[in-house]
């Protein structure tokens, strides 16, 4: 019942309705079940719309080994290329996850959760890059707050640009990008990495051991 309700949500949201304009009875309409549904699922609007960048963005981490097997690079590669073909058939929902742009806020259980799942998948393969190209531990949350920034923006040129690389393309790229970062790291003086705060970014630091028990099937 929860995913017919998000499910809702985001048709209302690509055919083109502003969120400040959803009701939910709007949403109960369009997932044809009772207002009274939607409530004992979801205490607002906000929950519905955090549920909805929640799911989007979880799904990424969800088939992901631990960053210690031999396969990993291969299935990140695979996962981000899911992710953007999800991009692709729902571009209004993931402008949703810019809060700051659209002036939203969510509840703190949802907006905690969205940073972290946000994250998890720049933590892990920054720090798969890191352990494979040698990089001092003390510039791994340094490089993980630079991906982040980074795929953020590549995800948004591509975007404005109109979707001309294919999924596949521009995740490969995407990976190719992610590890000269760590290549780059590996040969910096570690001055450099304490050059941009995490606080600086907005970013919250997810440690190896919660990236590896996120990434565990």
């Amino acid at each position: 019942m929860r995913g017919l309700i998000r499910d809702a949500m985001i048709e209302l949201l690509d055919d083109g309705v502003d969120f400040s304009d959803v009701t939910i009875d709007m949403v109960a309409e369009r997932a044809d079940v009772h207002r009274s549904t939607v409530y004992r699922h979801f205490g607002s609007l906000e929950e519905i719309l955090g549920d909805c960048l929640c799911e989007h963005f979880g799904r990424v981490n969800r088939n992901l080994p631990p960053i210690d097997d031999p396969g990993f690079f291969e299935c990140a590669e695979r996962a981000l290329a899911e992710s953007h073909r999800e991009i692709m058939r729902n571009p209004v929902l993931y402008s949703y996850s810019r809060l700051e742009r659209r002036g939203l806020t969510l509840d703190p259980a949802h907006l905690r959760l969205l940073v972290e799942q946000s994250n998890l998948f720049a933590s892990a393969t920054t720090r798969a890059f890191a352990r494979k190209h040698g990089v001092e531990p003390e510039s791994v949350d340094f490089l993980v707050t630079m991906q982040s920034i980074t795929g953020s923006a590549i995800i948004d040129a591509w975007i404005e640009g109109g979707f001309q690389q294919s999924p596949e393309e521009l995740a490969r790229v995407s990976m190719e990008f992610f590890e000269s970062l760590a290549v780059a790291a590996a040969k910096l003086p570690l001055s450099c990495s304490r050059a941009l705060p995490l606080s600086w970014a907005g970013l919250a630091p997810v440690n190896e051991e919660t990236a590896n028990r996120a990434y565990r099937p």
